[in-house]
């Protein structure tokens, strides 16, 4: 998966729909980052569950979000498995 070769990020231009959002994925969340100006932010998948419905594909989140710092439509999403459970601060995601 990826257009860059790697097999667990997605990018807001794949051509490959990644994978369907599961709260049974065996991880924590998903990483976000804007591609342009490299802004994180980490979710758990109660919130992106909340926010996009089960089945949705990575890829069609990544192309629904518009960074907060920079204005770009350009993220990349990769699941995350490790660290502690507390969320950063918020990224606002603008759908």
């Amino acid at each position: 998966m990826g257009s860059r070769g790697d097999a667990t990020m997605i990018y807001w231009n794949d051509k490959d729909r990644g994978y369907p959002i599961s709260l049974e994925s065996g991880t924590k969340g998903i990483w976000i980052s804007c591609t342009a100006c490299k802004h994180s932010d980490k979710w758990l998948w109660g919130r992106v569950a909340q926010t996009w419905r089960a089945g949705t594909y990575t890829r069609d989140l990544t192309r629904s979000l518009k960074c907060s710092r920079c204005g770009a439509k350009e993220a990349c999403v990769m699941a995350w498995a490790w660290g502690p459970l507390e969320n950063p601060p918020r990224l606002t995601a603008r759908i």
